[in-house]
């Protein structure tokens, strides 16, 4: 039987073909791996100055969607753990966290910066995980908080505000935005993400006005559908205020629906209406808690 016999001047080049092949794959392996880490570097270059606006913020502005997919939003003070972003509830006020848990797709407005993420949510009724993560943070930026701690036995007097539901992300996206939170355009994005613009005050008791970016720019990219306005102040962290309006825009024109809230001073309460207003936190957190059973981490 005839062996075929390959010529020995042949080997040569089919082995520096695979070495040719082996060493263009391994090169675009290399560029890959530079590209991602490239990549990577950016976006932290991009989080940290974000994130520090969260740090140096006392008032945030949280956005989310509500029960019906419309957008909304509600001032809040944010927390940071590392590279997660944190808002809570108390107990006494904990509707919010109903339509995070829905859906957790939510943005904030701290510092002018605009981050956007997934939101996980979570119940600590005994207030253990607010008062080792968060307490700190909310003395600094909260000075009413302050003369709470200093009660005798407040957590027990006071277990509805150390008590709390959770919302964290880790930003998906972060980017700077011109202007003040004071007047905030909410709105959803094309992937459904709530947006947050700030705008030019106007006349709120108008029902139908148009709206102004802070610059002399007009508001481009402002498709017609559900959006709210919402404008705050606090004269002082005791104070605070806030308007928010429900509607819709239509051809660039925001046309309310509804009205929440006053920028009005709120009217003394006296010692009295305190211990009501007290009694009435314990009735709202008791509600809470029977609802939030089964939401611990």
């Amino acid at each position: 039987m005839k062996r075929r016999v390959i010529p020995l001047t042949a080997r040569p080049a089919v082995r520096s073909n695979s070495v040719r092949s082996r060493l263009r794959t391994s090169l675009a392996l290399r560029v890959a791996a530079v590209s991602l880490l490239a990549g990577h570097a950016a976006a932290a270059d991009t989080l940290a100055p974000a994130l520090r606006a969260v740090d140096d913020s006392a008032v945030a502005i949280f956005a989310f969607r509500d029960r019906h997919d419309r957008p909304m939003a509600w001032p809040v003070t944010p927390y940071r753990d590392g590279n997660v972003v944190a808002v809570t509830s108390t107990l006494a006020y904990m509707k919010k966290t109903l339509h995070v848990r829905r859906d957790g797709r939510v943005a904030l407005l701290a510092g002018g910066w605009l981050l956007t993420g997934h939101a996980r949510v979570h119940a600590d009724v005994s207030g253990d995980e607010f008062v080792s993560r968060f307490l700190p943070q909310e003395l600094r930026k909260y000075p009413p908080a302050r003369d709470i701690v200093r009660v005798p036995f407040h957590r027990y007097l006071f277990w509805w505000y150390f008590g709390r539901v959770c919302m964290e992300f880790t930003p998906d996206t972060a980017r700077e935005v011109t202007g003040v939170d004071r007047a905030t355009l909410i709105t959803l994005d094309a992937n459904g993400f709530p947006r947050i613009t700030p705008v030019r005050e106007t006349d709120l008791r108008n029902n139908r006005f148009a709206l102004q970016p802070p610059g002399s720019e007009a508001l481009v990219d402002l498709p017609d559908g559900p959006a709210t306005v919402l404008v705050h102040m606090e004269p002082s962290m005791s104070d605070l205020r806030q308007l928010v309006l429900r509607g819709q825009i239509q051809s660039g024109v925001f046309v309310v629906k509804s009205r929440h809230g006053s920028l009005e001073p709120p009217a003394p309460r006296g010692w009295l209406g305190e211990i009501r207003r007290h009694i009435e936190f314990h009735r709202h957190a008791r509600e809470a808690a029977r609802v939030i059973q089964g939401w611990e981490r």
